[in-house]
């Protein structure tokens, strides 16, 4: 899961007649927990096989603003090197990985995988 508020900062500064400036295209917004699926970081097999991408994910641009961030990073790179440790154990691509089995690997090192129904907002 990520939940980094949205980072994308000033488009232009713009001069303005008296002297001052004004920001334009900041979109520096908070967001609600998101979770973050393993297909964004496996290419297709036709594409690719056997490549896992934690950091050049497949995301929107709206949704890279947040997810680009270290702390996600760091939630994405565990979970492709939980993967990875998967994959070489079943003699088996990245993309055929059981999600299941990659969820409950995680959870049990302690990673929140979905947003508990209470903190959920409606």
């Amino acid at each position: 899961m990520g939940s980094y508020n949205s980072d994308s900062h000033n488009i232009q500064r713009v001069a303005m007649a008296d002297g001052s400036v004004r920001n334009e295209g900041n979109v520096e917004v908070p967001v609600q927990p998101y979770e973050i699926a393993y297909r964004s970081i496996t290419p297709k097999r036709e594409q690719a096989e056997n490549l896992l991408v934690p950091v050049c994910l497949s995301a929107t641009h709206a949704a890279y603003s947040s997810v680009r961030m270290e702390p996600q990073y760091m939630i994405i790179g565990q979970a492709a090197g939980v993967a990875a440790a998967l994959a070489v154990r079943a003699h088996s691509a990245v993309q055929d990985v059981s999600i299941p089995e990659l969820q409950k690997k995680l959870h049990e090192h302690g990673a929140v995988l979905h947003l508990r129904e209470e903190f959920k907002t409606k």
